[in-house]
């Protein structure tokens, strides 16, 4: 290679730089500058013409990433830039290193301390600690007092579309509403290939963007879905569905619950959803829950009978129509509550478990931890 041809030193190629490409803000300069007094650093002894971007000098070299040792500091997020390879003929480049990784943002977010993001971590695993068990304690309070009359106007509705999404799993049309459900007398089958679209779709959007919960969650009711629809009898899906009631209020409260958990950025988070749905769903537990604990040594406390202008009960439904014993009535419904109770808790200890070292952080600012 003659010298003409050489490529010309990094530092020669910035000076050479005209106004144009030449970084605008001061965030830009600033680590231009950086990054030429990194590449003016004496290396370590090599062969001639093996200092980064010399004759021999290898294809990622060249392209002047990953940078040398102890040009950069180490960035707090670590991410590859997207035009990391050789670059195009229309690629800025100053100092061997394309600008795409110094522009502002980017160089913000990879190099800059960031405390106040730190401080909202913080802050954030602190409310996934208290909130879920505050909600729960304070809900048991209101359910066994005396204002329970107001918390069934809330928890109603959970119970009414428990029926509702029952039935829609068993290919039945339903309306959920105020104190009852209308359920239709047939399969639908064009209606059950609607929903399972739905939530095909919904299993291959988490599969792309890689939220594994979205996969889990429609794969499952996929599966739910199909037994329910395709395997079950009408008198067993009729039958699931009056048990769908105080049924959903347990996996719905329990599903509403973990809604605290979704991740920071999304809808239900920056909107304050979901500090409404863990109330409801706390209130919707208990409310279905204390009902059938309490019935284990009390059954008096289940609500046999007839809705006025409705239709019978769903317990009294259950028992004189589709032939359950009142034994089953109770330990099918407390089975199903303990389980959720589980499920709630695993995700809480789960949490704690990801998130331990920031936990031992927030220990470690209590105000008693100071003296």
């Amino acid at each position: 290679m003659t010298g003409q041809d050489a490529p010309s030193p990094p530092l020669q190629r910035a000076s050479a730089m005209t106004e144009q490409d030449a970084p605008s803000s001061p965030l830009q300069r600033a680590s231009a500058a950086a990054a030429r007094e990194a590449w003016a650093r004496p290396t370590s002894p090599t062969a001639p013409g093996s200092a980064i971007g010399g004759p021999s000098a290898s294809p990622e070299e060249r392209s002047g990433w990953p940078p040398p040792p102890g040009t950069l500091s180490e960035p707090r997020h670590s991410q590859r830039p997207p035009d990391s390879g050789a670059p195009g003929r229309d690629s800025p480049r100053f100092d061997g290193v394309p600008t795409g990784l110094f522009d502002a943002e980017s160089f913000a977010l990879a190099f800059a301390p960031s405390s106040s993001d730190a401080e909202e971590h913080l802050h954030e695993v602190r409310l996934r600690m208290v909130v879920i068990p505050t909600a729960l304690l304070l809900s048991y309070l209101g359910v066994t007092s005396s204002m329970n009359f107001v918390i069934r106007l809330v928890t109603m509705y959970v119970h009414e579309v428990g029926h509702a999404v029952t039935a829609w799993l068993c290919g039945l049309l339903a309306i959920p509403g105020p104190w009852a459900t209308s359920i239709g007398g047939k399969r639908l089958y064009w209606m059950a290939m609607l929903l399972a679209g739905g939530l095909s779709l919904w299993t291959w959007t988490g599969w792309k963007q890689r939220r594994h919960a979205w996969v889990a969650w429609g794969a499952s009711l996929l599966v739910i879905q199909f037994v329910c629809t395709l395997v079950l009898s009408m008198d067993r899906a009729l039958a699931l569905i009056s048990f769908g009631g105080d049924a959903g209020m347990l996996v719905l409260g329990t599903v509403l619950m973990g809604t605290f958990y979704v991740r920071p950025g999304s809808a239900l988070h920056t909107r304050g959803l979901r500090w409404g749905f863990v109330a409801i769903g706390a209130l919707a537990f208990w409310d279905g829950f204390h009902t059938w604990w309490t019935a284990r040594t009390d059954a008096e406390v289940i609500p046999f009978g007839r809705i006025e202008g409705v239709a019978l009960s769903d317990a009294s439904s259950l028992v004189e129509t589709y032939g359950w014993s009142e034994g089953d009535l109770i330990h099918r419904h407390v089975v199903l509550g303990l389980a959720c109770l589980t499920a709630l808790a695993a995700q809480y200890a789960w949490m704690l478990y990801r998130e331990r070292a920031h936990l031992r952080a927030a220990l470690r600012a209590l105000p008693f931890q100071d003296g």
